[in-house]
């Protein structure tokens, strides 16, 4: 694996010398590898404060189809989450810099209701930021909308979900605007463990867009998780996923490498349940990333503490 890490070095290196093209692409390429980055922690905020419904909450959110439904159920929410923590390679590439402290925010708004007593369906809108310590680290922010649409899938413990989401990712100093959007579509199912447990798993795919043309891809990914409620009000989780991603055409005439990447991660997470719309959670994770493109391969751990609050009105 060193081996041919230095023989993609060395193409990259000649490429470089003898195009002044190339040697253009370089820093085009550290950018787009953390625009990449920031517009990922903007749709893990916007999962975070926005209603995702799934198999394990099927049933939660009662509703009538037709606009009467507006004036007479609980539809419309209000989530924010603030939280603080520390990562280790932050700029999550094979060039290690060093470890930051960060800290982060979200807020969020929208609809979350069924049509026809059947499909569950929701608008959301999100704002969020990151910001780390260390000065080399990419601090970001984001605006973003998601929609989504659901159903069970007869009797089974089976779940189909679809969503679609959009927005624009910024630098830490609200410059170097960039557009994203795409979609996806996935299972999901949740079993009962006894009284006090729940078995999940999701299967999903998608296509994810943005400004920067080489960072368009198709991803495929698995997951499974485990929780356990040790009392009403606390409860532990653990959970695995793993991605597939092809890359359209990341700076092929510079790598000369077609980028095909696999990520990996797992988390242990608690959360304790304050009350009924407020919650505080200590987690702590591992992702690592192999990549088609060398510069791009990664691993790190990084632990965090996120206070979170839902509202239904």
């Amino acid at each position: 694996m060193n081996g041919l890490i230095l023989v993609l070095a060395g193409l990259l290196a000649v490429s470089v010398i003898h195009d002044p093209a190339a040697a253009q692409a370089v820093p085009d390429i550290q950018d787009a590898i953390s625009r990449g980055n920031s517009i990922d922690d903007a749709l893990r905020e916007q999962r975070r404060t926005s209603l995702q419904p799934s198999a394990e909450d099927e049933g939660e959110i009662d509703g009538e189809a037709g606009v009467y439904v507006l004036t007479v159920n609980d539809i419309f929410f209000i989530g924010a989450s603030v939280g603080s923590g520390w990562e280790e390679n932050p700029v999550r590439t094979i060039d290690d810099v060093g470890n930051s402290v960060f800290a982060t925010a979200a807020v969020s708004a929208g609809i979350q209701t069924k049509l026809g007593d059947t499909v569950d369906a929701g608008l959301a809108v999100t704002a969020s930021g990151i910001e780390y310590e260390a000065d080399f680290a990419p601090s970001s922010r984001s605006v973003s909308a998601s929609a989504n649409l659901g159903l069970p899938l007869g009797r089974s413990p089976l779940y189909l979900g679809l969503t679609a989401y959009g927005g624009y990712s910024f630098d830490g100093g609200f410059d170097n605007g960039t557009a994203f959007y795409g979609a996806s579509i996935g299972v999901s199912a949740a079993v009962p463990l006894g009284q006090r447990g729940l078995l999940r798993g999701s299967l999903s795919g998608g296509r994810a867009l943005n400004d920067i043309s080489e960072n368009n891809a198709w991803n495929a990914n698995l997951s499974v998780g485990i929780a356990h409620r040790v009392t009403p009000d606390l409860t532990i989780a653990a959970d695995a996923r793993v991605s597939r991603i092809w890359f359209d055409d990341f700076f092929e005439d510079v790598t000369f490498v077609a980028r095909k990447d696999w990520q990996y991660g797992g988390n242990l997470t608690g959360t304790y349940a304050i009350n009924d719309w407020i919650s505080a959670s200590v987690s702590a994770g591992y992702e690592k990333r192999d990549s088609g493109f060398f510069l791009s391969n990664y691993d790190g751990v990084a632990a965090s503490v996120v206070l979170t609050a839902r509202k239904r009105f």
